[in-house]
């Protein structure tokens, strides 16, 4: 499992994630530091080019051809996929940014143009941006996203992997479970060092310091909590570093499920294309392969092409042999 590094001062084991995260962990930002971020209100930092992030509508046709591929092979092989999809953090919390700072009318339009074209591929899409909204509309609302970090809160991911679990229990038809989840202890207060603090002049950074977000934590395997065996799970989840455990996703579906829950992550530039190969050719899947695979997606990336080195770094790869390679793996 890939670690995070550590924060640039000691801290205790409870802060959840190093400042450090954000150069491998997030989507990438390729200006110079400076121009890299915006102040928005309440203590809000925002990827500077967000708002105007815009729409690639060939890129988006091929990556959701590439992931109806997907797909169609898993299907084949017994495994029924389920596609989430987590939104910009300026979608949801639009009234944090800086004044005068609006979404483009393209990236405006993204996320539903995303979630039309993935839902071509036949596989069930579950709009998190539609669960975070109404959860914000409500009262005491949690924080969903941090405010200096590109990742979603723990009560986000909590809140994304209920959604999630409601729909698979409505459409998988996965039989009753044979060991049970994770079990989730009560809410605890952690702190957190956001990653867009990289990007933060260090008098700045001090000022901004740390945030408090409650998590709560599986409960020790000897309090009847956790899984003592590796034998594999019918359902995994797939997915970028928004599925770390520390913000844990994984745990919560988990617990919402009733029954054990695998999870293959990977930081933003290995890529949804990387990662899923990963988990396919992972000896876990080749154990048993497991009923449900949840593959979780990027807003961000929902147009981004595997051949694209900027952002993928050495995971760069062909649509043609992404599709060459799963069905290698999967023998379809």
């Amino acid at each position: 499992m890939n670690a995070f590094p550590s924060p640039p001062r000691p801290v205790a084991r409870r802060v959840a994630l190093g400042l450090a995260a954000a150069a491998l962990a997030a989507p990438a930002v390729r200006a110079q530091p400076a121009a890299q971020l915006l102040a928005g209100s309440d203590g809000w930092l925002f990827r500077a080019h967000e708002p105007q992030l815009g729409l690639s509508h060939a890129g988006l046709n091929a990556v959701s051809a590439l992931i109806g591929q997907a797909v169609t092979m898993l299907d084949r092989a017994g495994v029924k996929v389920f596609l989430s999809v987590s939104p910009l953090r300026s979608r949801i919390y639009r009234d944090r940014l800086p004044p005068r700072v609006r979404l483009s009318a393209e990236t405006e339009g993204r996320l539903a143009a995303g979630l039309r074209a993935l839902r071509g591929t036949g596989a069930p899409v579950v709009d998190v941006s539609a669960a975070f909204l109404k959860r914000r509309a409500g009262p005491g609302a949690p924080l969903l996203f941090y405010r200096r970090d590109n990742h979603w809160s723990p009560d986000g991911a909590e809140l994304a992997a209920a959604t999630m679990a409601a729909q698979i229990v409505q459409r998988a038809g996965l039989p009753p479970a044979t060991r049970p989840g994770t079990r989730l202890g009560p809410p605890t207060r952690i702190q957190h060092y956001g990653d867009l603090l990289l990007l933060v002049p260090e008098a700045e950074r001090r000022a901004l310091g740390y945030e408090e977000v409650n998590r709560r934590s599986p409960v020790p395997a000897q309090a009847g909590g956790l899984l003592a065996d590796d034998t594999p799970a019918d359902v995994v989840a797939v997915g970028s570093s928004y599925l770390h455990p520390d913000f844990g996703y994984a745990a919560c579906l988990s617990e919402a499920l009733g029954r054990p829950v695998d999870l293959t992550w990977a930081v933003h530039p290995t890529g949804p294309y990387r990662t899923l190969l990963r988990c396919v050719t992972g000896e876990s899947f080749r154990r048993k392969r497991p009923a449900v695979l949840v593959w979780h997606l990027l807003e961000d990336d929902l147009d981004v092409e595997p051949t694209r080195n900027d952002l993928w770094r050495g995971n760069t790869m062909t649509g043609a042999a992404f599709v060459t390679d799963l069905r290698r793996a999967l023998g379809v």
